[in-house]
């Protein structure tokens, strides 16, 4: 049977993540200034490395394809027609939830 967690466990461990994660991070930024590595300029999207084709897809429940909230598209084909003219993921994906969420 499992132990439970007390409070002194929990805050201990915490206090062990948080000193892992900080220590982890200076030896990276001290690595990464010995070798001269630069950081790239900041972008609007992560960067993305994609080693073969790869196919747009937008995932929904019901109301992303039921409504249409008066316009000729429903919330799916309003993100998937943004993502593949090269739109902004995020962008493409609020322009199709703001279609049921405006009705």
């Amino acid at each position: 049977m499992k132990k439970k967690m007390n409070r002194r466990d929990f805050v201990a461990t915490g206090a062990a993540a948080g000193v892992a994660v900080a220590t982890g991070r200076s030896a990276l930024a001290a690595a990464s200034s010995e070798h001269n590595v630069s950081k790239p300029p900041p972008s609007r999207s992560p960067e993305m490395l994609a080693t073969q084709g790869t196919t747009p897809m937008v995932i929904s429940d019901y109301s992303g394809f039921g409504y249409r909230n008066g316009g000729t598209m429903n919330a799916v084909e309003k993100a998937f027609q943004m993502i593949t003219e090269g739109e902004d993921v995020l962008d493409a994906v609020i322009a199709g939830v703001n279609i049921p969420e405006n009705d």
